[in-house]
Formats: structure tokens, sequence, C-alpha cells
């Protein structure tokens, strides 16, 4: 989810204030504007810190119990509406991924999603 917020904000060149990075004297508005150009000009401590704070919240995560996903679909009980809720948010969040990587097909093949005329 954060992926495809932070994809569709710099996709809209929507940019943080401040610097980026300080020590190479990178600003948030100095990155290009498209998703792909812009992480890749992103330093590389600045790519480690994103990866492990999101690797320190999938952790997190997983040691949750009850564990929900072993392998296979879920088991919530769907005649309650706590189940029925956490399907829903299951088949959004699916959808969501869905929808990312429509935008990511566009911006490397464009005319490959009929519905993204960007």
């Amino acid at each position: 989810m954060i992926a495809s917020i932070g994809y569709l904000m710099s996709q809209a060149h929507v940019t943080f204030p401040g610097m980026l990075s300080t020590s190479e004297g990178k600003a948030f508005a100095d990155l290009p504007s498209d998703a792909l150009g812009a992480w890749a000009a992103v330093p590389e401590a600045g790519k480690m810190q994103i990866f492990a704070v999101a690797g320190l919240i999938e952790i997190a995560n997983e040691v949750k119990k009850p564990h929900y996903m072993k392998a296979g679909m879920p088991t919530f009980d769907r005649s309650t509406r706590k189940g029925r809720g956490r399907m829903a948010e299951l088949k959004n969040g699916r959808l969501a991924m869905i929808a990312v990587a429509a935008m990511f097909a566009e911006t490397k093949v464009p005319g490959s999603v009929p519905l993204l005329p960007w």
C-alpha cells in the first residue's frame, strides 16, 4: 500500500519539502518526476533505510498471533462482520497490487493499459 501511494505521488509530481540527502546535497524537488527515475536517484543509504524499516514492519506482522496466511486462502468466518471486513481488506489489497502493476506497465510500455492514457 505504501509503495502504491509513493508511486502515485511521484507520478503526480508531488514532493516533500526539504532535503533528501544533506550529505549529497539532494532535495526532494530535485528528483525526476517519474517514479522509477526518482527511485534510481535516491542514494543507496536511503534505499537501505527504506528496506530496513519495511523489513522490521514485516517481521512485526509475521510474529503476531493468530497468523492468518498459512499457505493458501485464509479461513475467516465470513458470517461475522469482522470476517467479512478482513476478506474485503484482502481483496482490496490484491486489487491495489494489480493497479500498481498496471501503472508500472504503462510507464514502461506506453499504450499497454488502455484505461491509462497518461
